[in-house]
């Protein structure tokens, strides 16, 4: 059998690099190298090549989410190919995280939808991830899928009570590996749950530390949202000059990014402030 040592050594730094860019939110820098990437993953196995697909579905996921682009399309496709190779080596750890991210993705078409209706399939596609995560014993990724699971709950179902255990689960597990975006991300939501419950000091200070790790990490779209959630609270608060210092700079690093539509909504808000 061939030897792919070098081959695979190219292909995992081109997959760190990728991750970085996406959490830098260099989206078209990420999707060009992937592109390039499909023909040393192809002298590999059908694992890598899987590997480079659920890549290229999580970038798009991120620029759909951050960005505001539709990506749905492309995303969808890299994924079925992901799933399709995937399923071909049977890794259940591998197609752990292709079902995680499809579950994902289709979380973020119903937040850029309508909203009427649970989406179909969401909460069994994070399921199954978790559950084939869970025998491979990836705690970070465990972590994850809990946070998921945890956003159907609270941000589809607005059961906030069954949706709490999952993001305290999720955030101490991301804390244990020190993943600090999943941490972010799960802090995130349990400040949404605490502002449910009208617990506004705790939702500031839960909200201050997804900010935090969102900066320590440099997950600079993550950074954008993460001062719009803090400012929504400050106006509650009471501070609005504080809320529209963090508006204003939530929408230079989105108008940074490129993310318009983004600006837009970050635009609205400010001009709500002058409003009221």
């Amino acid at each position: 059998m061939p030897n792919h040592s070098n081959e695979m050594q190219v292909l995992e730094a081109a997959l760190s690099l990728v991750d970085s860019w996406r959490l830098q939110g260099s989206w078209q820098d990420a999707q060009t190298l992937l592109n390039g990437l499909h023909p040393v993953a192809a002298t590999i196995n059908q694992e890598a090549m899987a590997n480079v697909w659920l890549q290229m579905g999580r970038v798009l996921t991120d620029e759909g989410m951050f960005g505001g682009k539709d990506t749905l399309a492309k995303r969808q496709e890299a994924f079925d190919q992901a799933l399709t190779l995937a399923e071909s080596t049977k890794d259940e750890h591998l197609i752990g995280n292709v079902y995680d991210a499809l579950g994902f993705s289709i979380h973020i078409a119903y937040l850029g939808g309508d909203r009427s209706q649970e989406p179909k399939n969401e909460l069994e596609f994070f399921e199954r991830g978790l559950e084939l995560r869970k025998k491979a014993g990836t705690t970070g990724q465990i972590a994850e899928s809990l946070f998921h699971i945890g956003l159907v709950f609270d941000v589809i179902r607005k059961d906030y009570d069954q949706a709490l255990p999952y993001h305290e689960e999720a955030y101490r597990l991301a804390c244990e590996v020190e993943d600090k975006v999943i941490a972010s991300y799960a802090i995130r939501h349990i400040g949404f749950v605490r502002l449910a419950a009208e617990e506004v000091a705790a939702a500031h200070q839960a909200l201050s530390e997804s900010l935090a790790l969102r900066e320590a990490v440099g997950f600079i779209p993550g950074v954008a949202f993460a001062l719009a959630a803090l400012a929504h609270v400050d106006v509650l608060e009471g501070n609005k000059t504080k809320a529209r210092e963090r508006l204003e700079s939530s929408r230079k690093i989105l108008e940074a990014l490129g993310a318009n539509s983004r600006v837009a909504w970050i635009d609205q808000q400010i001009a709500s402030l002058v409003e009221s």
